[in-house]
């Protein structure tokens, strides 16, 4: 992920507050020679790129915009990334900015030739990461929102960690934007350790999702897990499970609650049943409960929910199953898998915005898909008469 490190916003400060110094290195407040400023830069990256081997068909080079006022320098900036992105376009390559989600959203996009890709920085601690690259406020999900993808999130800052016995402080990024690649494509290996997982007292217990956050049981890291119990010939209840603690989940009311989803900010998704039988969803956020149900619809379950509070789940209209994604308080439109025969179940989202899920086909067998801005690829176990997919992560 080329990124060039050159002069800041003339407003821009080191750090926060009333006496916090310039960068020693700006570039004009005059828009005009701050357009020249950027095109400057812009021959200074791609040369450098180009005795690195990094020639203008390899993709891409972002300029690192520290944080700036846009009330006080943002024509100045918007004229420079003008500059940068118009310069590196002419010498073949693309053009990125990194930076904060308000200057991309007040001055970037309105640039004459505005960044092809943003790297936005928005840092949560680790223990409670947004590993998303939408809803990232200001910046509004209709801007650099193109698939295959033009954003990248910086979600978490200066974390501890070793490689080769060398400890190092690491920035956690989401990508879904270009960046080079000319290395060989590496095989990940994993090594796997199981623990059970049973609510104290319980005849069943189920784990149904898990996430990134950090917690330690004792015996290593592990997510927080979200799933169902249930007590002989009593009705299915939910559970939170946290470092060997459970918290109960159940729908005020409910006659039964099983959680099926979660993401890294500790919202929970699921299903609950009132006493006529009929389902609703529903996502529980720090103690209060809110019912998700499609309109019109008989029954609705929410299976998932990805970093930017976009949830997923199915619905039963007349006896049709449709699935859906419900974001910013609305529904979308149906999700119907091609070739599905009255039932198609959206049961996963990531972090980038693809669905996973399943449906039955006309030839009543039951596949799994992936669903990337309508775009469906069918996904089918070797054989298999029933493929149920249920989650995709953010590496897809």
């Amino acid at each position: 992920m080329p990124l060039w490190v050159g002069p800041q916003a003339p407003c821009a400060c080191r750090k926060p507050g009333a006496t916090c110094p310039h960068f020693p290195h700006t570039f004009s407040s005059t828009p005009s020679v701050a357009q020249t400023d950027g095109a400057a830069e812009a021959n200074a990256a791609a040369g450098v790129a180009s005795n690195l081997g990094l020639f203008g068909s390899s993709g891409i080079i972002y300029y690192d915009m520290e944080p700036y006022s846009s009330a006080s320098c943002g024509a100045a900036a918007a004229a420079f990334v003008t500059g940068w992105d118009t310069q590196l376009l002419a010498l073949g390559y693309s053009s990125g900015v990194y930076g904060s989600p308000d200057n991309a959203q007040s001055d970037w996009w309105f640039t004459n030739n505005a960044p092809y890709d943003v790297w936005i920085a928005k840092t949560r601690a680790l223990s409670s990461p947004s590993i998303t690259i939408w809803g990232l406020s200001p910046l509004t999900d209709d801007r650099w929102a193109t698939v295959p993808g033009s954003r990248i999130h910086h979600y978490s800052a200066n974390n501890s960690v070793s490689w080769g016995g060398i400890a190092l402080a690491i920035d956690h990024d989401i990508e879904y934007a270009m960046v080079v690649s000319n290395g060989p494509t590496v095989t990940k290996t994993y090594s796997f350790t199981f623990t059970t997982i049973d609510y104290p007292g319980a005849q069943g217990t189920g784990a149904h999702a898990i996430n990134n956050v950090n917690s330690i049981n004792g015996s290593g890291f592990m997510g927080q897990v979200v799933g169902s119990y249930f007590f002989a010939n009593g009705p299915e209840r939910g559970y939170f499970y946290n470092a060997g603690s459970f918290t109960a989940i159940d729908y005020p009311g409910a006659t039964a609650t099983s959680p099926l989803g979660m993401n890294d900010l500790g919202s929970i998704v699921g299903v609950y049943f009132d006493s006529n039988t009929v389902q609703h969803g529903f996502v529980y956020n720090s103690g209060s409960y809110t019912t998700i149900d499609y309109p019109g619809a008989f029954d609705t379950r929410a299976y998932a929910v990805n970093d930017a509070g976009w949830v997923v789940g199915a619905y039963d209209a007349a006896g049709v199953w449709h699935g859906f994604v419900y974001k910013n308080g609305q529904f979308g439109s149906p999700i119907d898998a091609p070739g599905a025969n009255g039932v198609t179940f959206a049961l996963g989202i990531n972090g980038i915005g693809p669905i996973g899920g399943s449906y039955v086909g006309t030839d009543g067998n039951v596949h799994g898909f992936l669903d990337i801005a309508g775009a469906f690829t069918p996904i089918d176990f070797p054989g298999a008469d029933v493929t149920y997919p249920f989650s995709v992560n953010n590496n897809g």
